[in-house]
């Protein structure tokens, strides 16, 4: 964050605009794309570059994209601003650990609606240990701390982990692009909310990987968006931003599947035999019942 502090005071009149919910709908939106929160608050992050650049960046896919700056960070705020809201956006620096914009009530009930099946995209991603030490209860400190970028790309790049062919091939470094380090040693418990979706195996390192909560999925991106102009026109933008936008498009997550239902079909093959089922036994009771008939009727003639 140091080499934005002198940006992030530049940012007053954008700060005032998001001293409430603000909505800034993008001009080139989606109509049955996801609406989009993304949380802007120059006390950790960027409004007027990063968070600006974010959002023009899921207009690409999205209904409606709305900043909002946290209001009062009650609980009462959180539910008013997530309401109709399919994915919520949490810059760099932007943690549960900031209680002026997260009180314990909102980050429950926010937890409670990513596990309802929603989707929260974490940026710069590396800063966000406090928000899956929540949404575990695990300690993910170390992990999240142990970020670097990649020593040597051209031989161990990020490289994608699924078949979709939506997605680049890799994704690159970029600005303080830190992957998580050292993911084959994390525990089996802490894995087991992990799926990598672009992994240095060489660097046994993370640059974007989903967690799941519940229906819902927490989606760890590496890169912040940090406004670099090489990066803007040397394609390194261009490939993240696909990476962001189809986080949000719920994609990233593996399809549910469920276990087909299987129907009874016994009475299916006794219709495709012509017979009724229950034929067989009321011929053979009504036989039964006649030849006691006729049995009862003899014992009264020798009587």
């Amino acid at each position: 964050m140091n080499r934005k502090i002198s940006k992030v005071l530049a940012a007053g009149a954008t700060a005032i605009a998001l001293m409430t919910m603000a909505s800034t709908p993008a001009s080139a939106l989606v109509a049955d794309g996801p609406a989009v929160l993304v949380f802007s608050n120059e006390s950790c992050t960027d409004p007027d570059q990063e968070d600006a650049d974010i959002a023009a960046s899921l207009g690409v896919i999205a209904k409606s994209v709305t900043l909002f700056d946290g209001g009062d960070a009650s609980e009462a705020a959180w539910t008013d601003a997530l309401d109709g809201i399919d994915v919520l956006t949490l810059p760099e620096g932007c943690n549960f650990g900031e209680v002026a914009m997260f009180s314990a009530e909102a980050q429950a009930y926010i937890k409670t609606w990513i596990e309802s099946g929603k989707t929260v995209v974490g940026t710069g991603s590396y800063d966000h240990a406090e928000f899956i030490n929540y949404m575990t209860g695990l300690d993910f400190s170390t992990e999240f701390d142990n970020n670097t970028e990649l020593s040597d790309e051209l031989a161990n790049p990020w490289t994608k982990q699924t078949d979709n062919a939506d997605l680049p091939a890799t994704v690159p470094n970029g600005n303080y692009t830190g992957g998580l380090m050292g993911y084959s040693t994390w525990s089996a418990e802490k894995k087991a909310f992990v799926t990598p979706v672009y992994y240095s195996e060489g660097e046994d390192n993370l640059g974007v990987a989903y967690f799941t909560f519940g229906s819902g999925y927490y989606i760890y991106n590496a890169y912040d968006w940090y406004p670099d102009s090489d990066e803007i026109t040397n394609g390194v933008r261009a490939t993240w931003d696909e990476t962001l936008q189809f986080a949000a498009t719920g994609q990233i997550a593996p399809p549910t599947t469920e276990e087909p239902v299987v129907e009874p079909t016994v009475k299916e093959e006794l219709a495709d035999t012509g017979v009724d089922a229950v034929a067989p036994f009321a011929a053979g009771a009504a036989l039964l019942i006649a030849g006691l008939v006729v049995m009862f009727a003899r014992r009264r003639q020798t009587n």
